[in-house]
Protein backbone atom coordinates (compact mmCIF):
# COMPACT_ATOMS: atom_id res chain seq x y z
CA UNK A 1 0.00 0.00 0.00
CA UNK A 2 1.42 3.37 -1.01
CA UNK A 3 1.75 6.04 1.62
CA UNK A 4 0.06 9.37 0.84
CA UNK A 5 2.47 12.10 -0.18
CA UNK A 6 1.19 15.54 0.70
CA UNK A 7 3.56 17.33 -1.70
CA UNK A 8 5.61 18.30 1.33
CA UNK A 9 8.79 19.78 -0.12
CA UNK A 10 10.48 19.53 3.29
CA UNK A 11 10.42 15.75 3.04
CA UNK A 12 12.23 15.49 -0.26
CA UNK A 13 15.46 14.56 -1.96
CA UNK A 14 17.52 17.72 -2.39
CA UNK A 15 20.00 18.46 -5.16
CA UNK A 16 22.45 21.14 -4.02
CA UNK A 17 24.50 23.14 -6.52
CA UNK A 18 27.23 25.46 -5.28
CA UNK A 19 29.98 27.40 -7.08
CA UNK A 20 33.61 26.42 -6.56
CA UNK A 21 36.99 27.30 -8.09
CA UNK A 22 36.52 24.82 -10.95
CA UNK A 23 32.92 25.76 -11.76
CA UNK A 24 30.38 24.15 -9.45
CA UNK A 25 29.76 21.23 -7.12
CA UNK A 26 26.68 19.00 -7.02
CA UNK A 27 25.53 17.13 -3.93
CA UNK A 28 22.46 15.03 -3.20
CA UNK A 29 20.91 15.19 0.26
CA UNK A 30 18.46 12.55 1.44
CA UNK A 31 16.52 13.49 4.56
CA UNK A 32 15.91 10.70 7.07
CA UNK A 33 12.23 11.59 7.04
CA UNK A 34 12.09 10.63 3.35
CA UNK A 35 12.89 7.04 4.19
CA UNK A 36 9.93 6.97 6.58
CA UNK A 37 7.44 8.76 4.34
CA UNK A 38 8.24 7.40 0.87
CA UNK A 39 7.82 3.84 -0.25
CA UNK A 40 11.03 2.14 -1.41
CA UNK A 41 9.88 2.56 -5.02
CA UNK A 42 9.20 6.29 -4.57
CA UNK A 43 12.54 6.79 -2.84
CA UNK A 44 14.37 4.90 -5.60
CA UNK A 45 12.65 6.98 -8.28
CA UNK A 46 13.49 10.32 -6.60
CA UNK A 47 17.10 9.33 -5.85
CA UNK A 48 17.59 8.08 -9.42
CA UNK A 49 16.22 11.33 -10.89
CA UNK A 50 18.47 13.38 -8.58
CA UNK A 51 21.52 11.32 -9.62
CA UNK A 52 20.55 11.70 -13.28
CA UNK A 53 20.24 15.48 -12.95
CA UNK A 54 23.58 15.72 -11.14
CA UNK A 55 25.25 13.50 -13.75
CA UNK A 56 23.85 15.56 -16.60
CA UNK A 57 25.02 18.82 -14.97
CA UNK A 58 28.52 17.43 -14.45
CA UNK A 59 28.95 15.77 -17.85
CA UNK A 60 27.32 18.45 -20.03
CA UNK A 61 27.19 21.71 -18.05
CA UNK A 62 26.94 23.86 -21.19
CA UNK A 63 23.70 22.23 -22.30
CA UNK A 64 22.25 22.30 -18.78
CA UNK A 65 23.12 26.02 -18.52
CA UNK A 66 21.42 26.74 -21.86
CA UNK A 67 18.36 24.74 -20.79
CA UNK A 68 18.21 26.78 -17.56
CA UNK A 69 18.36 30.09 -19.43
CA UNK A 70 15.71 28.88 -21.88
CA UNK A 71 13.50 27.68 -19.03
CA UNK A 72 13.70 31.05 -17.28
CA UNK A 73 12.81 32.86 -20.51
CA UNK A 74 9.82 30.55 -21.05
CA UNK A 75 8.64 31.13 -17.49
CA UNK A 76 8.91 34.91 -17.89
CA UNK A 77 7.02 34.72 -21.18
CA UNK A 78 4.20 32.66 -19.66
CA UNK A 79 3.94 35.05 -16.73
CA UNK A 80 3.77 37.97 -19.15
CA UNK A 81 1.03 36.25 -21.16
CA UNK A 82 -0.91 35.53 -17.98
CA UNK A 83 -0.75 39.20 -17.01
CA UNK A 84 -1.86 40.13 -20.52
CA UNK A 85 -4.97 37.93 -20.26
CA UNK A 86 -5.96 39.64 -17.03
CA UNK A 87 -5.89 43.09 -18.60
CA UNK A 88 -8.83 45.00 -20.04
CA UNK A 89 -9.72 45.50 -23.70
CA UNK A 90 -7.98 48.89 -23.81
CA UNK A 91 -4.76 48.69 -25.82
CA UNK A 92 -1.80 50.69 -24.63
CA UNK A 93 0.56 50.83 -27.60
CA UNK A 94 3.50 51.89 -25.45
CA UNK A 95 3.18 48.67 -23.47
CA UNK A 96 2.85 46.71 -26.71
CA UNK A 97 6.01 48.29 -28.13
CA UNK A 98 7.90 47.67 -24.88
CA UNK A 99 6.90 43.99 -24.92
CA UNK A 100 7.99 43.67 -28.53
CA UNK A 101 11.33 45.30 -27.72
CA UNK A 102 11.79 43.02 -24.69
CA UNK A 103 11.05 39.92 -26.79
CA UNK A 104 13.65 41.01 -29.33
CA UNK A 105 16.17 41.61 -26.55
CA UNK A 106 15.51 38.11 -25.12
CA UNK A 107 16.03 36.60 -28.56
CA UNK A 108 19.28 38.52 -28.98
CA UNK A 109 20.34 37.63 -25.43
CA UNK A 110 19.89 33.90 -26.06
CA UNK A 111 21.97 34.18 -29.23
CA UNK A 112 24.73 36.06 -27.42
CA UNK A 113 24.98 33.73 -24.45
CA UNK A 114 28.54 32.63 -24.12
CA UNK A 115 29.30 29.27 -22.61
CA UNK A 116 30.79 29.88 -19.13
CA UNK A 117 32.33 26.40 -19.03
Amino acid sequence: MEKPLNNNIKNSIKLHIAPNDDGFTCAIEIEDSCKKIMTPEQLEMCVSIAHGLAHMAITDPSEVFRMGVHSQAEKAKKLSEKKKKNSSNVIDFLIHLKKKRDEEQWANFEEEIQDPF
